[in-house]
């Protein structure tokens, strides 16, 4: 009888801690999801900007025709 009595209590200490811990790994999977998010973008924009210079490069150098330049305006804005 006392250990029927003990597992009812266990079990309804676990029934008690089940939203927090299911609260916690909720927060856990959003803030990873928050990472990531943000870990693309900031690889997009140091991409956009890799671009804009390659562009550059190659207009100062003559290998692209001065026409691109507009291009090149419109990615900076």
């Amino acid at each position: 009888m006392l250990r029927k009595a003990s597992n009812l209590y266990c079990s309804f200490q676990l029934h008690i801690l089940y939203p927090v811990i299911d609260a916690t790994a909720w927060t856990d999977k959003h803030q990873h999801l928050r990472r990531r998010r943000k870990r693309a973008l900031k690889a997009r924009r140091k991409a956009q900007e890799g671009e804009k210079k390659r562009i550059a490069a190659m207009t100062a150098k003559g290998l692209l025709p001065r026409k691109d330049e507009a291009f090149l305006k419109e990615i900076e804005t």
